[in-house]
């Protein structure tokens, strides 16, 4: 018998190591993201708060398809040339940047459950925090170079305010997690 999730999982992991464009940085993101926010979701659903655990999880939903999103976008970026690329590569920021609010928007939920929530989900409430905000710089990032030929682009703005919100919600995770005066390494 295989072990959990490991067809679905391994294949996806073996696919990014592979020497293909994609899936890639955008799709990984994605992934993370919807890791993270099932995370935030158990811990939501131990800590009875059940507007947060609906929240979670329509992040977590949300998120897996921008993967196979991401996928496509990107094959057209591929597939263009000369100003119909710089085109392609604007389209296609559009992916990453919903990808970075989620996975934002997990992490703050995710830093208020760390505070506010069971103690005994605390480490994984923080792990979801963490990963969220690893997606949401990945993506956060994507989108910058995606939008570089195309300066003052608000979706870059976004993108990053999205970042810092994270960014953000992971400091104060952090220091929920730790009690006072303890040792931090």
């Amino acid at each position: 018998m295989n072990a959990f999730g490991e067809e679905r999982v391994a294949g996806f992991v073996e696919q990014l190591g592979e020497r293909t464009p994609a899936p890639g940085g955008g799709a990984a993101c994605a992934i993370a993201a919807a890791l993270a926010a099932g995370l935030v979701e158990m811990a939501a659903r131990f800590a009875g708060d059940a507007a947060a655990a609906e929240r979670a999880g329509e992040l977590r939903e949300a998120a897996v398809p921008l993967a196979d999103e991401d996928v496509r976008a990107y094959g057209q970026v591929l597939a263009a040339q000369g100003e119909t690329r710089v085109a392609a590569l604007a389209a296609a920021a559009g992916t990453p940047l919903r990808i970075a609010e989620a996975a934002s928007e997990a992490a703050q939920i995710g830093a208020r459950l760390v505070r506010d929530g069971k103690v005994a989900l605390r480490g994984d409430a923080l792990a979801g925090v963490l990963l969220a905000e690893a997606a949401a710089r990945g993506a956060a990032e994507l989108v910058a170079i995606n939008l570089s030929a195309a300066p003052g682009d608000e979706r870059a703005l976004r993108a990053q305010a999205a970042a810092v919100q994270a960014a953000r919600a992971r400091s104060q995770a952090l220091s929920a997690a730790r009690p006072a005066g303890a040792a931090r390494g």
